[in-house]
C-alpha cells in the first residue's frame, strides 16, 4: 500500500490535483494527452512496437515503458528515466513526450 500511496501521491503533487487545496483539486497542471488504444495496438501490430518513452504506471499500454519518477514508478514496472537510459535497445518505440517548453527544446 505503501508504494501505490507514494505513486499517486507523486503525480497528485505533479498534475496538480490535488484534493487537499481550497479548489477541491479543480486545478490542473502540464499532462500531457495520450493516444487512443486504438492507436497503441496499431502501432504494435503495424510497427512492431513494444515499448513506451514517456509512460506512467497509470497510463501505460505496453509492459515496457519509461518513465518521468523511476523512483516510485519501478515497483510498478518502470524501466527507469528515458533521460537516463542512455542507448536504447533496437526497435520501435512509442514516443508521446511532455509538450512542455523544456522538453521540446531538447
Amino acid at each position: 500500500r505503501r508504494r501505490l500511496y507514494l505513486l499517486l501521491r507523486r503525480y497528485v503533487t505533479f498534475i496538480g490535483l490535488d484534493p487537499a487545496t481550497d479548489e477541491g483539486g479543480a486545478r490542473g497542471g502540464n499532462m500531457h494527452a495520450s493516444a487512443p488504444e486504438t492507436v497503441f495496438g496499431w502501432l504494435r501490430e503495424k510497427l512492431g512496437v513494444q515499448s513506451e518513452v514517456f509512460a506512467s504506471p497509470l497510463n501505460c499500454y505496453f509492459a515496457s515503458y519509461y518513465s518521468a519518477f523511476p523512483d516510485v514508478d519501478a515497483a510498478f514496472g518502470s524501466l527507469g528515466s528515458f533521460f537516463d537510459a542512455g542507448m536504447l535497445p533496437e526497435g520501435s518505440y512509442e514516443v508521446g513526450p511532455p509538450y512542455t517548453e523544456e522538453v521540446m527544446e531538447l
